[in-house]
């Protein structure tokens, strides 16, 4: 049944089953078709299906400027929800005077992570395999079938809802380590960090709660923060939980603007889009 299926997809996209034939010959043959990346960066991919959903992720050309025009005053900058790497590595290349450290909890996509980050030959990235999350310990976490871009922190809140969305079909849940930002950076004696991408698939409230010191003191100067309600709820909380955290810890969200700068400050609760920019309200700048 799988090959009938597969043989139909074949038939009704024909430049996609040409590409899925150019990705499972480069696996045979040892050559295995990679991403195109900002910054004359490359990925490679595990299966067809994050090939394709790493393709998705690559940052525009909105998000390569931002990227670009991040300050070099403070030269740390921290990828949470990694994955395969591809804010990592563009992060890294395109400023090789600073310092990133990509958190990926999955094990799997935390291998791919590095293997991707040795590809580009890239000597300023630590890769830590934790998910950062408002507890120090051991938490359980989602590996899905669908696709690794999907996996996340099983939800533990009685708040949490399930929509009964198929991405979770099939899911397998291992223990992962765990850790809280503003311990991280204690641990390390990290006093400011320039810049922050979260992307945990509905776990972000948790991730800033745990990084509430860094914020109420705004020692993170940039954040770029997945705003995905459907993710928030299934994870037992809201766009208005988000709102009130940045808000009380002194932070406004904006939206990125074509030329990478962040446009005026938006209620989120009324305006946003898929990934959103928060900043220091003092900094309303570029």
């Amino acid at each position: 049944m799988r090959f009938l299926h597969n043989a139909a997809t074949a038939a009704r996209h024909p430049t996609l089953a040409l590409d899925y034939a150019r990705w499972r010959i480069g696996q045979v043959i040892g050559r295995p078709l990679l991403v195109d990346g900002v910054f004359e960066t490359r990925l490679a991919a595990s299966t067809y299906s994050d090939l394709r959903s790493t393709r998705g992720f690559v940052p525009s050309q909105s998000e390569a400027s931002m990227i670009r025009s991040l300050s070099s005053k403070c030269p740390l900058f921290i990828d949470i929800g990694a994955n395969v790497g591809v804010w990592t590595v563009a992060l890294a290349a395109a400023h090789p005077g600073a310092h990133i450290y990509a958190f990926e909890a999955a094990p799997s996509t935390y291998s791919l992570l590095c293997n991707n980050i040795a590809l580009n030959r890239l000597q300023n990235v630590t890769a830590m395999p934790f998910a950062v999350s408002d507890d120090n310990g051991v938490l359980r976490f989602q590996l899905t079938e669908k696709a690794s871009i999907f996996n996340r922190l099983a939800p533990s809140k009685e708040s949490a809802v399930d929509l009964h969305r198929d991405r979770f079909t099939g899911v397998r849940t291992v223990e992962v380590s765990s850790i809280r930002l503003d311990d991280f950076c204690d641990a390390r004696q990290i006093d400011r960090i320039g810049f922050v991408k979260i992307d945990v698939e509905g776990a972000e409230v948790s991730v800033l709660r745990g990084a509430e010191r860094l914020l109420s003191r705004r020692a993170i100067e940039r954040l770029w923060i997945e705003v995905e309600p459907n993710n928030l709820a299934e994870m037992g909380d809201s766009v208005d939980d988000l709102a009130t955290l940045m808000t009380d810890m002194g932070y406004a969200f904006h939206l990125l603007q074509s030329d990478g700068s962040a446009g005026p400050a938006v209620d989120i609760r009324r305006q946003y889009s898929n990934n959103m920019v928060a900043m220091p309200k003092q900094a309303r700048s570029s």
